[in-house]
């Protein structure tokens, strides 16, 4: 700063102080310092440290090898810059300056960091290839075109970030197969155009809003990527897809209690994520495909408003937590769910099922396999929006508190409707409910669910002679299941009765006897086998017709044939051979 004025601001285009003569430097001066000798060899160890100037002309170190620093500090650099295939073991700081023309750095090598903080470049900049040592650091940089770093390699970090009040903005980033050994910190910036990172490899990558600026992203392709640490994109706002297929991650937070976020819409097939996925309050204003999504631990998607399908099928889960979300349509159609499905529960808020239009919205868990189940009565799908068939669950009741005795002193005839909400039959959750109920010890509650889940069955059969027959086992004996099997018991002492009362009525040779022994015949006539007194068989005994008319006798003989029905029925219920269709 030899004209001994205060340092101008760069981007000040209209400072006609710029073109002062003691501001002018000539880039081939800069070459001259760095690269020949004998003016090299008079550069002073700390290298060369330029301010407040504007350097005309191309920058070009095309190959060549720096032995000192380059620092360029509040500067206009009013043409290109051309790093191809340098060698550096010093730094390279372009800071809080204008490049009005292109930055080329294709396989650079430096052993120390490149920083190009707070600076704005107008031109494209190419960084394919790179290998810095250390950092790569643009905080507070501004890029009004796009940015290659494909196949880029950094030793420590990279440096993307709005920091202390300056913006970061950028248009279209590409970090295709990319390797940063530290984190790739882009919090608070600005993303004009779209971020291709398709198989980058980074410990860290945080995408997220700091406290005072909200980070702004088009469309984000993590696709292969590999991240050993954290994904955070807490508090973005992602106007495109974020696209993350085959991503492998320890943990993913795309939104959280304390930092919600924005999406359009968002793609995780065939994700790994080795630990939590938090999407906690999360907006997605679009289709959600995590199709063989697998996460170690938690799935949180707690007071997220999803208004299109989110598909998550033929994933693997640790625990999935819907407790209060809104959402449009769930599949969950062969997920496993090792530990718990929430849906609410306690005191937390249920889930609501509703599409962006306000129409019901719908759940399926068609061959979902769960751990466990905890929800509130209010937190499922309307009838008709709740596929079930094939759900597999193995308790009822998660782990908080006594929400498993709540969830069973609802009463078998709730959660009976509760499977009646998916109006196509399926035995499979009636079954996988009885075997929960009995693992819990209420074997009364499991009996009950499976004479239900019977009853249902019947209902659906659609030929008459299987339907009147499985009726004939449901009121006989109640399919042999638990306490209903002794319904033939009441067949019993209802037909023996009404015989008493006729031979009462209309058989003098029996009333004569009186109404004890008028009951015990005709209890003995129904019994089958069994004899409880030979003046009853003698009784019946009447082939000359002097105590019975011919009518009569048919009509006992028929007592006796139902007699040996229900013996029957009573055997086989109690031997289970009715328990199953």
């Amino acid at each position: 700063m030899h004209c001994g004025t205060r340092a101008l601001y760069p981007r000040e285009e209209h400072e006609a102080r710029w073109k002062q003569d003691c501001r002018q430097l000539p880039a081939a001066f800069l070459r001259d310092v760095l690269v020949r000798a004998p003016q090299r060899d008079q550069v002073p160890p700390a290298g060369v440290h330029i301010i407040g100037a504007t350097i005309n002309g191309d920058i070009d170190l095309t190959y060549a090898t720096l032995h000192r620093a380059l620092i360029i500090d509040l500067c206009r650099i009013e043409d290109d810059v051309y790093l191809d295939e340098v060698r550096t073991d010093n730094v390279i700081y372009i800071t809080q300056s204008l490049v009005a023309g292109t930055f080329r750095a294709v396989e650079l090598h430096s052993d120390m960091s490149l920083v190009l903080d707070e600076s704005e470049f107008k031109g494209r900049m190419t960084l394919s290839g790179a290998s810095i040592a250390n950092t790569v650091s643009m905080d507070g940089a501004t890029l009004d075109a796009d940015l290659n770093a494909d196949l880029m390699q950094v030793g420590l970090a990279l440096f993307m970030r709005t920091q202390f009040g300056a913006p970061a903005t950028f248009r279209g980033v590409s970090l295709k197969g990319a390797r940063v050994t530290g984190d790739i910190e882009m919090t608070g910036a600005k993303f004009l155009g779209d971020i291709d990172a398709d198989s980058l490899e980074a410990r860290g990558l945080l995408m997220g809003s700091d406290e005072m600026t909200p980070a702004q992203f088009k469309n984000v392709n993590l696709g292969g990527a590999r991240v050993t640490g954290m994904i955070d994109l807490g508090g973005a706002t992602v106007d495109g897809e974020l696209y993350a297929a085959s991503l492998q991650v320890d943990t993913l937070t795309l939104a959280s209690s304390r930092a919600k976020s924005r999406f359009k819409a968002v793609t995780l097939a065939n994700a790994i994520v080795a630990r939590n996925l938090g999407m906690d309050g999360a907006v997605i204003d679009g289709d959600v495909h995590a199709d063989s999504l697998n996460v170690g631990d938690k799935l949180f998607m707690r007071h997220a408003l999803i208004t299109h399908p989110f598909s998550l099928i033929w994933a693997r889960v640790g625990t999935l937590d819907i407790t209060g979300a809104t959402l449009a349509d769930l599949d969950l159609s062969g997920t496993s769910i090792l530990g718990e499905l929430r849906l609410g529960g306690g005191t937390n808020l249920p889930t609501e099922w509703r599409t962006k239009s306000g129409g019901p919205g719908t759940l399926s868990l068609r061959s979902t396999h769960i751990g466990n189940l905890m929800d509130a009565k209010n937190a499922w799908p309307t009838n008709g929006h709740l596929h079930l068939d094939g759900f597999a669950l193995a308790h009822l009741g998660g782990f908080e508190g006594d929400t498993g005795i709540e969830m069973r002193s609802r009463g078998m005839s709730w959660w009976d409707s509760w499977i009646r909400r998916d109006p196509v039959y399926d035995p499979t959750p009636y079954e996988q409910l009885t075997t929960a109920l009995a693992v819990a010890g209420d074997r009364s509650a499991a009996d009950e669910i499976h004479y239900l889940g019977r009853v249902r069955q019947r209902e659906s059969e659609k030929a008459w002679l299987p339907w009147i027959f499985q009726g004939f086992l449901q009121y006989t004996a109640g399919f042999g299941i638990g306490n209903y099997t002794f319904r033939v018991l009441y067949w019993v002492m209802g037909i023996s009765l009404a015989g008493a009362i006729y031979l009462w009525l209309s058989v003098p040779g029996a009333k004569s006897h009186g109404v004890v022994w008028c009951f015990g015949a005709s209890l003995n006539r129904l019994l089958p086998i069994i004899e409880l007194n030979k003046e009853f068989e003698d009784f019946f005994n009447d082939p000359e017709r002097k105590r019975l008319r011919a009518w009569e006798t048919l009509l006992f003989s028929a007592i006796a044939l139902v007699g040996w029905v229900l013996g029957a029925i009573l055997i086989a219920a109690v031997s289970g051979l009715m328990q199953k269709p």
